[in-house]
């Protein structure tokens, strides 16, 4: 498929929902080389994926395939257009019963990421884009339109900070902070108003879906430091060197805020070691 069909993409959202939901139940899971968690749930709908997008002049990009993949596809890849996906963000809240993850499907062109959609599972709850708008399903009600507000910072509002961030940095401020380990339930809640910044250094499957989604609701993302950022798969935006081990990754640290009061309150307030 080489165009943003939302009827498909919301089909596939259900059935790998559906798959995941099963398999947690079991409460089996395995290591990757890294010590990452991953479970037949991540497999299986990467599979799953793959046979249903990848097709002449489409390319894919997959958290579990990434590395079978030739270099050639790669670079076709960056190219576009993509399908990007993460099957299950939010693994370890996934593999210890909690209903904070997501499936994670993106869509890329040209090195711009400018669709996406995730369903929550656990929560009955999916967020797309679709033709410039942002829309939100809750249970079986119709979809709704979603902008996120930009008004003054509040300090009583959560602000949502990486598990590297409290292992190796500090947050010296007084706002409440919350860690959830998933890129995607992270900016749900950023998305949702319940936040008021989301601080992150992550790979593309995992902003994949998201970032498309809170730019077209009206969330920015500046780099650590201060720079305004679209996140291009591109050098400047990604780490895209083949032999790094940090391949992927966004060059440093983001925030998403949705007013520059609480970006500028983030930055003031998180100290790291190192650019880990």
């Amino acid at each position: 498929m080489t165009n943003w069909n939302i009827k498909e993409i919301l089909k596939f959202l259900k059935e790998a929902g559906n798959i995941a939901l099963d398999i947690q139940k079991r409460d089996e899971w395995d290591f990757k080389e890294d010590h990452s968690l991953v479970t037949e749930a991540d497999k299986t709908i990467e599979d799953m994926a793959r046979k249903r997008f990848i097709s002449e002049g489409a390319y894919f990009i997959g958290e579990e395939t990434i590395l079978t993949d030739s270099e050639e596809d790669i670079q076709n890849a960056i190219k576009g257009p993509t399908w990007i996906l993460d099957p299950v963000d939010g693994t370890a809240p996934f593999a210890n019963g909690l209903p904070t993850w997501g499936v994670s499907l993106g869509f890329m062109e040209e090195g711009k990421l400018t669709e996406g959609a995730i369903a929550f599972p656990g929560l009955d709850l999916t967020v797309y884009t679709n033709e410039g708008t942002t829309y939100i399903i809750e249970g079986d009600q119709e979809p709704r339109p979603l902008t996120v507000s930009t008004s003054d910072f509040n300090e009583g509002r959560m602000l949502c900070i990486p598990q590297d961030v409290t292992k190796w940095g500090v947050f010296t401020g007084d706002t409440p902070v919350q860690v959830t380990g998933s890129c995607v339930y992270s900016m749900l809640q950023l998305l949702l108003g319940r936040y008021s910044s989301y601080f992150s250094r992550a790979k593309v499957w995992d902003i994949g879906a998201g970032w498309p989604i809170l730019r077209t609701a009206g969330v920015k993302a500046y780099f650590y430091n201060g720079e305004e950022t679209d996140l291009l798969l591109e050098p400047k935006d990604f780490v895209l060197d083949v032999d790094s081990p940090k391949r992927w990754r966004t060059q440093y640290h983001v925030i998403y805020a949705n007013n520059e009061q609480a970006r500028a309150y983030m930055n003031e307030h998180i100290k790291l070691k190192d650019e880990v």
